[in-house]
């Protein structure tokens, strides 16, 4: 077990934030080696502290590279410790700081966002649901899928897919996404796909 320790040391910057490297390789021996990882990770406060030494990264990322690769960490963790790391994500706010986008936002970094978020919804944790609905997570998605709809660019179909894969896993979701986006949506984009998934959501 003390392998983990020992390479968290080693591959941590100065500041205590993990580097994408060191990510890299933890990834590779926890794939090897499943129930020594666990067991390291057993431990609450253990756990715990490792969410709080990534927070900061994660929460206010400069490096678009390193934060790809902790979001990657992140959905990683919820495979094995889906309740301590929904439970951070819900305690912490991360989902509405990740959300404010500036022009020189990298692409990559929204849409490893946007996948994140569709993990946390699809963990279907009622208390994250509720975040995301009283925060209002679906404008800035929906003002990005306005941005980019008819590029046919990367960002369009992430967003594309994610409305696809959480709409129908959750009733109160689902209905504000009817009540506040749906028309505007249906006026952009008249395929058969949102009209399929509302009437999927009325014929429950």
């Amino acid at each position: 077990i003390g392998i983990f320790s020992i390479l968290l040391k080693t591959i941590s910057h100065k500041n205590g934030s993990i580097s994408r490297m060191g990510l890299d390789i933890f990834h590779t021996i926890a794939n090897e080696i499943p129930d020594n990882f666990q067991e390291y990770f057993s431990n609450d406060n253990s756990i715990t502290s490792h969410l709080i030494q990534l927070r900061d990264v994660i929460s206010e990322p400069k490096d678009a590279w390193h934060a790809l690769c902790l979001f990657d960490h992140l959905i990683y963790l919820i495979n094995y410790f889906s309740d301590t790391v929904l439970e951070f994500v819900a305690s912490t706010d991360i989902l509405e700081k990740l959300f404010t986008f500036s022009g020189s936002t990298p692409k990559g970094l929204i849409i490893e966002i946007i996948k994140f978020t569709q993990v946390i919804l699809q963990a279907k944790e009622k208390s994250l649901i509720q975040y995301v609905i009283q925060k209002d997570i679906f404008g800035a998605i929906f003002k990005l899928y306005e941005k980019n709809y008819g590029k046919y660019n990367v960002i369009e179909t992430q967003i594309f897919s994610f409305f696809e894969n959480t709409l129908l896993l959750d009733e109160d979701l689902m209905a504000h996404f009817l009540d506040k986006y749906y028309e505007k949506i249906i006026v952009l984009d008249n395929t058969d796909t949102f009209k399929t998934i509302k009437e999927t959501y009325e014929n429950k």
